[in-house]
Parts: C-alpha cells; sequence; structure tokens
C-alpha cells in the first residue's frame, strides 16, 4: 500500500484519500472501518458523513491531507474516534470530549429518556435533580434543555471531568443553570441536602475487575476510573442506592444504569433501601440497563 504523502503544492481528490484509509484500517483489523473514515473526513472537512459520501471527486489541500493521515494513525492505535474529533452526539447535541472523561454511549440516553418521563409524569414546578457521576455532563445538560426550570446539582470526582462538564454546559447554554461540585459520590453533600432531590441519576462506573481484564482496546483510552466498579462492579452502585434515600424526598426517584448482568444484585440492594416500584429498562441489545425506584419516606 502506497503512503498517503504529499507536497505543499499538490492536492488530492477526497476518494483516493478515502480508500488509502480504509485500506489502511483494514490492514490494522479494523472491519468495515467506512463509517469511521468518514466521520474522520468530515472532521476536517466540516462535513457530514453523508456530505462526504457524496462529495467524493472534491479536493482536499496538502494542511487537510497531513491531518488526515495523522488522525487514521491513531485510530490505527485504537484510539476512539471521539477523542480524535473531541465530539460525541449525544440525544442530537455535539458534546465537548476528550480522555478526562468517558464518552456518552446511546444506553445513556435511554436514563436520560427515564428520567424525562418521570419529571413530566410528577409536572414539578421546579425539580431538584442530582447527577453523579457526570463526566461529560450529557446527562445534567440533558435534562437542563429538558427542563428549563429544572435546579441541578452535578458532581463529579475528577477535576478534569468537572472542567469538560462545564465547556459542555457553556457550548449549550446552559452553564448558569447546572451547580458543578466536586465530590466522591455523596461525601461533599452536606445535610441542608437531606430530603432535597426529586431525582436522583446517574451512570457510574460498574465494570468488574474480571471484566476489565477483557475491555476492547478502545477502551482503554477511557478514564479507568469512570469504569471500573469494584472487584464485582457493584461498589459504586451500591453506595449510591444504599445511601440515596437520606437525600431524596418523599416520593423521590432514583435512576442508575448498570451493568448488562447486574439486575438481580442491583434489586436486592433496591429493597435493600426499602424503594418501591422497582423496575428495570432494556437496553438496544435486550439488556437490562436501567433501573429506577421510588422512595416513600
Amino acid at each position: 500500500m502506497n503512503p498517503l504523502t504529499v507536497n505543499d503544492s499538490q492536492i488530492t481528490i477526497i476518494r483516493d484519500a478515502f480508500k488509502w484509509a480504509v485500506q489502511s484500517l483494514s490492514q490494522a483489523g479494523f472491519s468495515a472501518p467506512e463509517n469511521e473514515v468518514a466521520m474522520l473526513m468530515g472532521g476536517i472537512m466540516n462535513w457530514s458523513p453523508a456530505f462526504v459520501y457524496a462529495n467524493a471527486q472534491s479536493k482536499m489541500t496538502s494542511d487537510q491531507i497531513q491531518i488526515f493521515r495523522k488522525r487514521v494513525d491513531r485510530r490505527k492505535r485504537y484510539e476512539p474516534v471521539a477523542y480524535i474529533e473531541n465530539r460525541k452526539s449525544f440525544l442530537d447535541q455535539d458534546f465537548y470530549v476528550d480522555h478526562r472523561v468517558l464518552i456518552p454511549r446511546p444506553e445513556t440516553e435511554l436514563l436520560v429518556q427515564e428520567v424525562k418521563e418521570k419529571l413530566q409524569k410528577r409536572s414539578l414546578a421546579k425539580p431538584q435533580i442530582l447527577d453523579m457521576g457526570t463526566g461529560s455532563g450529557c446527562i445534567a445538560i440533558s435534562l437542563a434543555r429538558l427542563f428549563p426550570n429544572a435546579h441541578i446539582m452535578a458532581t463529579d470526582l475528577s477535576e478534569g471531568a468537572l472542567a469538560v462538564a462545564k465547556i459542555n454546559s457553556l457550548k449549550m447554554g446552559v452553564g448558569k443553570r447546572i451547580r458543578f461540585q466536586k465530590s466522591d459520590l455523596y461525601h461533599s453533600l452536606n445535610n441542608m441536602f437531606f430530603g432535597y432531590f426529586d431525582i436522583i441519576v446517574s451512570n457510574p462506573p460498574y465494570v468488574s475487575a474480571s471484566e476489565m481484564k477483557e475491555l476492547a482496546p478502545d477502551l482503554s483510552f477511557e478514564p479507568r476510573m469512570a469504569l471500573y466498579g469494584g472487584k464485582d462492579g457493584n461498589s459504586h452502585l451500591g453506595s449510591i442506592i444504599l445511601e440515596s434515600p437520606k437525600y431524596l424526598k418523599k416520593s423521590g426517584t432514583l435512576v442508575v444504569e448498570m451493568g448488562a448482568k447486574q439486575k438481580e444484585k442491583m434489586e436486592v440492594l433496591f429493597r435493600q433501601a426499602a424503594f418501591t416500584n422497582v423496575s428495570t429498562v432494556k437496553d438496544f441489545n435486550g439488556w437490562d440497563r436501567i433501573i429506577y425506584g421510588d422512595h416513600n419516606g
């Protein structure tokens, strides 16, 4: 395979650069990388992937080619496209992401949808929401956009993650409506927050020690502290569930994301914490991924 090289005066057709990138990634072991190549190309050209396909005869400058080659090389080392592009779509909004935060997943969109449905049913004038382990801020920011009158607190132990979340909150125009706070779970929340929240929502680390050893290469680029949930994957989930009644209002609701095989253990913890109306929601692959319950005080 010929390397992709240009002189300053050269122009390269998108079709040729695209073909080179697909061949390069295929030889590196990637299966059907066309869509990823279109995303990498689109990021440089400021085009959608569909527009890249439709404009294969367009030309790229030497600077664009050099940037494209570097991005393809990064992907060959299994760095996620979201980090290379510094963006990830979540509920039709592009969030800034980098190595300080977990990349938002489609499963977490279900988490936001579940909170949305519960808040709409309750018709609260000014719902109090806690997003625990906010990461990129995708949950808190999405809820702030959906519920303009909501009061939202978003916590994270990572100062880097909080910095990214603040960037996204300003980008989305909700920076003044979310209170960001450094906290290891509930540790920095004093007694003024007892019985305070209508909804506590969280997508905590829930990968077990054995699962960490089998992660796809891409996941090695994501923050370990955002993935690893202790030996059995339940450490953070257990603390969040068992301590949440202290911070929820009477009739408040806890909604959390969990691992694909954690349903039975989480149901036990929800019952132990005296939650009622406990139920789960399946993800796109048929795994029980979201669990929620009501606190009756």
